[in-house]
């Protein structure tokens, strides 16, 4: 019986660390959301939030060649667009916003 025990445990543990879910998927639904969290349009607002709550290489690699200068913002979000492909979500509306496609919807006023 207690052989049966330790096996559903291990059983248990090995299926809870299989359903940890994928960083760059994490991420990059984190950057498409971030212009609605952070209230903003602006990439030097929306880029450290990115930059905060990134997990996956990929992403913290885009956020530091952004913040060393070595991306443009053109090429940020090509290269951020290519990382939404990767990641299978269907829409961006961050980069809709950064890339001047969409506006933001302000946020709802504060009741009387």
């Amino acid at each position: 019986m207690k052989a049966v025990l330790v096996t559903v445990v291990i059983a248990m543990v090995l299926a809870l660390a299989g359903c940890k879910g994928d960083p760059l998927r994490d991420d990059v639904k984190a950057l498409c959301r971030a212009a609605d969290v952070t209230h903003s349009g602006e990439l030097v607002k929306i880029g450290p939030y990115v930059a905060e709550h990134s997990k996956s290489s990929e992403m913290m690699d885009l956020m530091v060649s952004l913040k060393n200068g070595k991306t443009t913002i053109d090429e940020f979000i090509a290269q951020a667009r290519a990382l939404v492909a990767k990641a299978g979500v269907a829409d961006c509306a961050t980069l809709d916003i950064l890339e001047g496609k969409a506006k933001m919807v302000p946020p709802p006023a504060p009741p009387n």
